[in-house]
């Protein structure tokens, strides 16, 4: 089977878990760390709308796939070869030639007549089915699917059935392996199970959880690194994925940026998260009464009148400030001065306010602008890396405090060997 080429170029002395790395794909090359970008048919996605080649190197290809949509196209040759053309059409983009993508399915068979609806390990007719469309030939690596809500039990006995499957569509290919968040001894079998097969990169799947929340999760990702880095002298690439920004319906106003600290948490990359956050309760009570009495939900003759958000809780959208690593909210006075223009940047701060364009284009705006200045700090913290002065870098952001503890604590766990 054919590696992700990786070299360990630097890690910083002040902060181990945090590396440059060099990966090698299919004669591409990519430095880390990278801010990885969205690529989707959507012209104003990540991908197609940051243009300066300084920011690039990886993107993320998230397609959701269903039972029902593998049972149409197999069913339909026209959509068979639609859904073929969709998939070529992204991966062949010409701003993306030199980037190495990442092709990734998140699968559902859940059976929505019965009494509960939830995932089940995959029958071998859909698992042929899956191989067959993760090895897509203008991708770069195979990725097996993710499939939520399996436990991480059922979700190597899936693994196990794909794996035996997968050689009949590609041979030789470069992998990545996808590890969901599972406790403990589940994540041991299925890291075992990659190790086993000479997979020593990975994609962890954080399913909305920040690295700083889920730290047992990403010490258990290290601890898999450093266990390779010993017994097989082979440096590991992992990608982060489905890492949350901050909430948009906070009251306060700047909230620390705790997605830019999976670098410094040692993480490569990591992408947009392609999860749904969750509203906070008081949001959602109101949605359903406003819902109830405008008849598109259950009423009753005691039907609560409608409820409008208050000001406080108005729609807005939050900024990425790098020079402080927080997040601010759109409503504040003054916003403008907080964040000027840099060089190299595809998307400007009056952008996001232009009232001739449409709603839906503004919020892919406010979304890049967010992920290019995330893109910029990821090529700062590659040239702070080798200064060896990572540490003090964060340290100087003022809503980094809370995980720069955190950071301290998981510099001193790492063992000697990386060295």
């Amino acid at each position: 089977m054919s590696k992700v080429k990786v070299v360990l170029e630097h890690y910083d002395q002040t902060l181990k878990r945090a590396r440059k790395l060099r990966l090698e794909v299919g004669g591409k090359t990519v430095y880390t760390p990278s801010r990885t970008l969205s690529l989707k048919e959507d012209a104003s996605c990540e991908s197609r709308l940051i243009r300066y080649n300084s920011l690039r190197g990886i993107n993320e290809i998230y397609r959701r796939l269903t039972k029902e949509k593998l049972d149409e196209i197999d069913d339909n040759p026209a959509k068979l070869v639609d859904f073929g053309r969709s998939l070529k059409n992204v991966l062949n983009r010409p701003e993306c030639k030199d980037d190495v993508s990442l092709l990734v399915f998140s699968y559902e068979n859940k059976n929505k007549n019965g009494g509960i609806s939830q995932n089940t390990v995959p029958k071998k007719d859909e698992i042929k089915y899956l191989c067959n469309v993760v090895s897509h030939p203008l991708s770069d690596v195979i990725v097996p699917p993710r499939i939520s809500g399996l436990s991480g039990e059922k979700y190597l006995e899936f693994l196990k059935a794909f794996f035996e499957q997968l050689p009949s569509y590609t041979t030789n290919a470069p992998m990545l392996g996808l590890i969901p968040l599972v406790a403990r001894n589940d994540f041991d079998r299925i890291a075992n199970f990659y190790v086993e097969k000479g997979i020593y990169s990975y994609i962890a799947d954080f399913q909305n959880q920040n690295p700083l929340d889920a730290y047992i999760f990403a010490g258990m990702i290290h601890s898999l690194s450093d266990f390779i880095t010993k017994e097989y002298k082979e440096d590991s690439y992992v990608h982060a994925l489905n890492i949350p920004s901050t909430r948009t319906r906070q009251k306060v106003d700047v909230t620390p940026a705790k997605d830019i600290m999976t670098f410094a948490m040692g993480f490569d990359s990591y992408g947009t998260s392609h999860l749904p956050q969750k509203l906070p309760e008081k949001v959602v009570k109101q949605i359903m009464e406003r819902r109830a009495v405008s008849g598109f939900g259950p009423r009753s003759p005691t039907a609560t009148p409608a409820v409008f958000l208050g000001e406080e809780d108005a729609e807005v959208f939050r900024l990425f400030n790098r020079n402080d690593y927080g997040y601010y909210r759109s409503t504040l006075a003054d916003l403008k001065t907080k964040f000027p223009d840099e060089e190299h940047i595809s998307v400007k701060f009056d952008q996001l306010f232009d009232e001739k364009v449409s709603e839906y284009k503004l919020q892919k705006l406010r979304r890049v602008f967010n992920v290019e200045r995330q893109a910029l700090e990821a090529a700062d913290l590659r040239l702070k890396i080798v200064e060896d002065s990572i540490m003090k870098h964060i340290e100087s952001k003022k809503y980094a405090r809370d995980g720069v503890k955190i950071l301290n604590k998981m510099s001193h766990r790492i063992t000697d060997y990386m060295s």
